[in-house]
């Protein structure tokens, strides 16, 4: 391995989460489905981007979440979470206020605090 290794993402755990994060859902109320990475989904995504691939994209705002969702008719939905004290895991990632969280959908649905349609 040449030189020293940099790390692509740092991860947090949930506590390092100072507010709510936001997710593209269907509808509301979101379903487990909706907290699917493209890897559990058998989306194709770049490889090279594994991490990003097994994670789920949330927002670290609405407004951020609501103009992705604004470009793809089969979405209508943005879920509030509070992920605060979660069993989950983070990192920054992508562009400013992209963020992608790797927990089981499950713990994610449970979590949702809010769900308003578009």
């Amino acid at each position: 391995m040449p030189g020293k290794a940099i790390p692509l993402y740092l991860v947090y755990p949930a506590d390092a989460l100072d507010h709510a994060l936001y997710r593209i859902v269907e509808r509301c109320p979101p379903t487990t489905n909706d907290f699917l990475s493209y890897e559990a989904l058998g989306k194709k995504y770049n490889q090279r981007e594994f991490f990003k691939g097994i994670g789920v994209s949330m927002h670290t705002t609405r407004k951020q979440s609501a103009a992705i969702a604004r470009r793809f008719r089969d979405v209508a939905a943005v879920a509030k979470l509070d992920l605060r004290d979660a069993p989950v895991v983070w990192a920054s990632t992508g562009g400013s206020g992209h963020i992608t969280v790797w927990a089981p959908a499950a713990i994610l649905v449970d979590r949702v605090i809010q769900c308003e349609e578009l």
